[in-house]
């Protein structure tokens, strides 16, 4: 006979707030969220062009960590933090929609290398152009100044988490 599994307490009303203000404090958390929001959005307006419209969510995820000079499919599971396993099933339909290559690396026989097609290019240009856009929007709301300081910042966060996984490494 099985056990029944154990019942999972429900976090109280209380610890439920202290958890979302943790949240909303979190900059991991915040950049998160705007990276989401920001990437569905863009998503979205690609999709209305019809050549796009069957790109999903998990394609688009692709995009910002493949290099415009190719790619090795180990190196961008690395980046996405995913299996090798899971960005090959990605490819595979990515490969089919005529969005990216793979072919043998140059320097190691046995690894592969992902390049853009040129529809994979023009879904790259597509996705950057719909960035823009909601990025003028944003200005509009936030103001030029602040969105150009996050502009400035940004990349010396990124340098500085860079840093930190280094030396967890």
């Amino acid at each position: 006979m099985s056990k029944a599994p154990p019942k999972v307490k429900k976090m109280d009303a209380q610890a439920a707030r202290t958890v979302e203000r943790a949240k909303s404090a979190s900059l991991g958390q915040l950049l998160i969220n705007a990276a989401r929001v920001f990437s569905d959005e863009g998503l979205r307006r690609i999709r209305g062009q019809a050549k796009f419209s069957k790109l999903r969510a998990a394609h688009a995820s692709v995009l910002p960590h493949l290099d415009v000079d190719g790619t090795s499919v180990t190196e961008l599971a690395r980046r996405m933090g995913v299996s090798k396993q899971a960005v090959s099933q990605l490819l595979d339909d990515m490969e089919k929609a005529g969005v990216v290559s793979r072919d043998a690396s140059p320097t190691d026989k046995r690894a592969k290398v992902v390049t853009f097609t040129t529809d994979g290019k023009n879904a790259l240009l597509a996705s950057l152009e719909a960035l823009g856009t909601i990025e003028r929007e944003i200005t509009k709301t936030v103001g030029k100044a602040k969105l150009d300081a996050l502009r400035e910042t940004l990349p010396g966060v990124v340098d500085a988490l860079d840093s930190v996984s280094a030396k967890a490494d």
